[in-house]
């Protein structure tokens, strides 16, 4: 038998043809790590006969927007600030470095903070933070090597508030910082196209609004 290849929205068109009695015209849409993708598809019993359905294609379109930047959202809006994201140093008018935060919500970015010259670099923003216990959280997820392990608990996050109000992500099981206050996030997520709506097409982010202990993902 011959083995043909299918873009995977249109194998996924002519799979669901096989379930439908009349002519229908599908919306597929694929959603994937880094990218989504769209087609407009005509499915019927009589063309699933066809061996070309070339004609049956109406129309595609993609977009650079995936699974992962909802990660970095949730990263960036909800725990980062737990790890030092504008916490702000002794020296008058300057916050702890920001990319530092923002390689760490960044999957393939997260390795390059594990690099000495960074960690040293951490160690001095430490000394010189005005909030040490949030900055002593990132410099042991980046000692330890947590990164990945983080933003996947993030991913975890995520998903959980696909289908629930709220959710937790224990900080402490990444960053082992010793006896430090209560490192725990309650991550809220609130109802609607808000949270969707914060991934702008130009790459905005979104803003936390955080209340007594938790942290609520517009």
């Amino acid at each position: 038998d011959d083995i043909a290849f299918q873009f995977e929205p249109i194998a996924a068109a002519l799979d669901y043809e096989q379930s439908v009695r009349t002519e229908e015209i599908a919306l597929v849409a694929d959603i994937g790590g880094g990218t989504s993708d769209f087609s407009v598809v005509r499915v019927s019993p009589q063309r699933a006969r066809s061996s070309d359905r070339r004609n049956d294609i109406l129309g595609f379109t993609g977009v650079h927007i995936g699974g992962t930047d909802f990660d970095r959202q949730l990263a960036m809006a909800a725990v980062m600030p737990a790890l030092g994201l504008h916490s702000p140093l002794n020296r008058k008018g300057l916050d702890a470095p920001s990319w530092y935060f923002s390689d760490l919500a960044t999957w393939h970015r997260i390795g390059f903070l594990y690099e000495p010259k960074v960690l040293t670099q951490v160690r001095g923003v430490l000394r010189d933070s005005a909030e040490p216990e949030k900055i002593e959280r990132l410099l042991r997820v980046l000692e330890h090597r947590k990164g990945h392990e983080l933003l996947a608990g993030v991913e975890a996050a995520k998903i959980a508030l696909s289908n629930a109000e709220r959710t937790s992500l224990d900080l402490l099981a990444y960053a082992r910082a010793g006896a430090q206050p209560q490192a725990g996030l309650n991550l809220t997520r609130l109802l609607g196209d808000a949270w969707v709506a914060s991934l702008e097409w130009s790459g905005g982010s979104s803003s936390a609004l955080a209340g007594p202990g938790e942290t609520v993902l517009p």
